[in-house]
């Protein structure tokens, strides 16, 4: 039977093959074995206590890999995994370029560091990881690590802390969301704010001002992206399932409304109701995204058994990328002043929810 779980992906990283001492009784190579030992125990252990559900926990580590794999494979893993595990006691470059492709990816990391250093190699957090996440040590035993790793696991496994926040990293807090999605999905909506949305919610936009009717322009919201490309279909079809007309939105005489400082000088606004409505297509041009498009080889490559743990994620990608779309929207029209009570964002079933209820309460 298969594992439904939701499938949560740790990747530990750090130094590897240095056989200094530490200046707290263990070497450096000691420190990564003895993480790694730690979250297994802890694994097991939260596999017994939660046997009818919680995460499906799978430890990534780097350092089974052979030599030769290791930087084909390590980025593969970072990609995949939703939580990061770096020892950063001596501040290798290979693990602190590791941990900084997580944070522009949006992903979680705890660091783990000296309280106070130890000698010339051993070192406390630097300043950019210092937040909510860093985990402080006085010695990387066993002992000490599994007393404050299993503390950090029992608030993120159990819900009681909202410690899986991609925004929780120095690089996405300057630039309000992952650096990733700068330049992708970010770019979309900000194309889309500008040559469409904006000229919707000025003050005096004139669609709104020769139809009084008309609250707000909704955006409908898709549960994941393929669903965009079909929506204008199904948003006929509800339309007409509870006799409302979905309809061009045109002037008096006929013509289409003017956008004096929109690049084509006018706009094609479709109404349901007492909305204007609008399927974000910009978002269907990531169903061509790189990273969706190797999670999805890889999911080919899978056997047949591990598959369905590429559905979860596929859809969890998509749905961090839909999240972030409504966000950089949202967040373009605060930042602009613009009319933001004339802006709703709906699902299909929210939209036409609301619908019926205003068509039962006439």
């Amino acid at each position: 039977m298969a594992d439904k779980r939701e499938p949560l992906d740790i990747f530990v990283g750090g130094s590897m093959g240095n056989n200094r001492s530490d200046g707290a009784g263990l070497t450096f190579d000691s420190h990564l074995p003895n993480i790694v030992a730690v979250i297994q125990r802890i694994i097991s252990e939260y596999e017994v206590e939660q046997r009818d559900g919680g995460y499906r926990l799978e430890l990534l580590d780097p350092s089974r890999e052979a030599v030769g794999q290791i930087t084909d494979r390590v980025f593969s893993m970072i990609d995949r995994s939703e939580l990061g595990i770096f020892d950063c006691s001596n501040a290798a470059p290979g693990a602190m370029y590791e941990l900084t492709l997580m944070h522009a990816l949006g992903k979680p990391v705890i660091p783990i560091a000296f309280n106070h250093p130890k000698n010339d190699e051993a070192r406390t957090l630097p300043h950019y990881l210092k937040d909510d996440y860093g985990i402080l040590v006085d010695t990387f035993s066993k002992v000490e690590l599994y007393e404050k790793l299993s503390e950090k696991f029992h608030l993120i496994l159990g819900g009681e802390d909202d410690t899986l926040n991609a925004s929780m990293n120095a690089i996405s807090r300057f630039y309000g969301l992952p650096l990733l999605d700068v330049s992708a999905t970010t770019g979309l909506a900000t194309g889309y704010f500008h040559n469409f949305l904006r000229h919707q919610l000025e003050a005096r936009a004139q669609v709104f001002v020769d139809l009084p009717e008309l609250e707000a322009i909704v955006i409908v919201r898709p549960s994941n992206l393929q669903e965009v490309e079909g929506m204008k279909d199904v948003l006929l079809r509800r339309a007409s399932e509870v006799g409302v007309a979905y309809e061009e939105v045109g002037r008096g005489d006929g013509g289409q409304f003017i956008a004096a400082n929109q690049v084509r000088g006018r706009v094609l606004l479709d109404k349901i109701g007492p909305y204007l409505v609008d399927i974000p297509a910009p978002l269907s041009a990531q169903l061509s995204s790189p990273r969706r498009d190797k999670l999805l080889s890889d999911q080919a490559a899978a056997p047949a058994s591990g598959r369905s743990g590429y559905d979860i994620r596929l859809e969890r990608m998509e749905a961090a990328m839909i999240e972030r779309w409504f966000f950089t929207v949202r967040n373009l029209v605060n930042r602009n002043r613009l009319q933001s009570q004339r802006l709703r964002f709906m699902t299909v079933d929210e939209l036409f929810q609301d619908l019926s209820n205003r068509i039962e309460s006439e």
